[in-house]
């Protein structure tokens, strides 16, 4: 038997995405003295296991879909209207609410986060840093970003939890608001330090994680 419950997702900041969903697996747990009833029962166990960690990855993959169109639609429209401040202040007013909203009532929950960070609600936690500094040197080390996805399995509170996670790289376009100094025009500044006075989502390069 299989209990999939209380899925959490997390999404990264805009330069990575990663999903977190929980899921609990109950499978069979009768003891038996029969060395073969206890193999038959391990192999049911793997099958469920197999089975629930590719239905989580489906179901990962849809929901970053959604979440991505939905943040690129509302950041273009933003840039088309108000340039670059008023993209800074979509992201800090819509942002929140566009993820909330494909929340509700879903058993996958989005979160986003990176290294360097800008909302400081969407700091990673140990886990997420570890993945993320694999993440950085598997880059360094010419590991094409589009594959950096990682999938692992983690027991919390006595239960098995699927998470995972995946990088995207940074675009031209990205760094209007997080590019270096000189590349982040001065009123996009301003729109950054009253929203976001200890950003750190800056200095990054095309290509960048």
């Amino acid at each position: 038997m299989k209990n999939i419950s209380s899925f959490r997702s997390h999404l990264i900041n805009t330069s990575i995405i990663c999903f977190i969903i929980s899921m609990a697996l109950t499978g069979c747990t009768k003891n038996n003295n029969s060395e073969s009833h206890s193999e038959q029962a391990s192999s049911v166990s793997d099958t469920h296991a197999q089975d629930a960690m590719l239905e989580f990855t489906q179901l990962s993959n849809e929901k970053v879909q959604a979440l991505a169109s939905s943040l690129k639609q509302a950041l273009m429209s933003a840039m088309q209207t108000g340039g670059p401040q008023a993209a800074v202040n979509t992201c800090n007013m819509q942002a929140n609410e566009i993820t909330t909203q494909l929340n509700l009532n879903s058993r996958l929950q989005i979160k986003r986060t990176s290294l360097k960070y800008r909302n400081p609600n969407n700091q990673p936690d140990a886990w997420e840093r570890s993945i993320l500094q694999q993440f950085e040197q598997q880059a360094a080390d010419g590991v094409a970003i589009q594959q950096l996805v990682h999938t692992d399995k983690v027991t919390l509170d006595g239960q098995d939890h699927f998470r995972y996670m995946r990088a995207i790289p940074i675009q031209a376009p990205c760094l209007i608001c997080h590019g270096t100094e000189q590349q982040i025009p001065n009123s996009v500044h301003e729109v950054l330090t009253q929203h976001y006075p200890n950003d750190q989502a800056k200095g990054y390069a095309v290509g960048d994680i």
